[in-house]
This record gives C-alpha cells, sequence and structure tokens, in this order.
C-alpha cells in the first residue's frame, strides 16, 4: 500500500510514509524528477528523499544554485552553494 512506509512491491520505487506530492516522492510512490529517494533509518520504515545536486534541476530553495555538474570553481560548489563572487 503506497505511503505507509513500506515498499513491499516493485511497482513502488519509494514509499515516504505519506502521499504528498512534491516532497520527492510521489502520491503514487514514485520518485520524483530531480530527487533521490532511499531507506536510510533502520528503526523507521519510511525512504527519505533528498534533491539532487549536479543534474540541472534547482526544484526548491533548499540549493542556491545547480549549474548541472559538481565541479567547484565555476559558480556553483559541488554542493549546490553560490560561490563567492558569482550571482545566480
Amino acid at each position: 500500500m503506497c505511503g505507509d512506509g513500506l515498499r513491499l512491491t516493485t511497482y513502488h520505487s519509494c514509499d515516504d510514509k505519506n502521499t504528498d506530492p512534491n516532497d520527492g516522492c510521489s502520491a503514487g510512490c514514485q520518485t520524483e524528477t530531480g530527487y533521490d529517494c532511499i531507506h536510510t533509518n533502520p528503526t523507521d520504515d519510511r525512504d527519505t528523499c533528498t534533491e539532487i545536486c549536479g543534474d540541472g534541476l534547482r526544484i526548491t530553495a533548499h540549493h542556491a544554485c545547480d549549474d548541472k555538474n559538481l565541479i567547484n570553481a565555476d559558480g556553483c560548489t559541488d554542493l549546490c552553494e553560490i560561490e563567492l563572487g558569482y550571482e545566480c
């Protein structure tokens, strides 16, 4: 069942224990574009979804920039932070 925090079927690529859209895992338990969802906590069944840095998509304000690479000294760091002397 989607939204219960358990990814038991091959039809679900993620399950973050809710059916809220736009949080990385869709209401249909599919990983949303620009996110990576993994199971990180052994005491909690839900997947954790985080925005991908370096894919060229800036979905939330969590990333100040995303220049589609993980190269530093080009204006946007490998952590998707704006480097000193640059603007995005």
